[in-house]
């Protein structure tokens, strides 16, 4: 799941508490895929910040 290899280089930085990193996390309630299927954030009224993060990143890559 490219949320949990994401906030596991974060970690590994040693920047952050794991408190933070939890905070980021996905809430697991939500129902976005968790494999490599395409997700929509479209008609959502909360994104997860690390999701942002990576569609920013993944927008820059493709």
């Amino acid at each position: 799941m490219i949320e949990t290899e994401v906030l596991a280089d974060v970690a590994a930085t040693g920047k952050y508490i794991k408190r933070i990193l939890d905070m980021i996390r996905a809430p697991a309630a939500l129902d976005y895929p968790k494999d490599e299927r395409p997700a929509s954030f479209e008609g959502h009224g909360f994104v997860p910040i690390v999701f942002g993060a990576i569609e920013d990143a993944w927008r820059r890559v493709d």
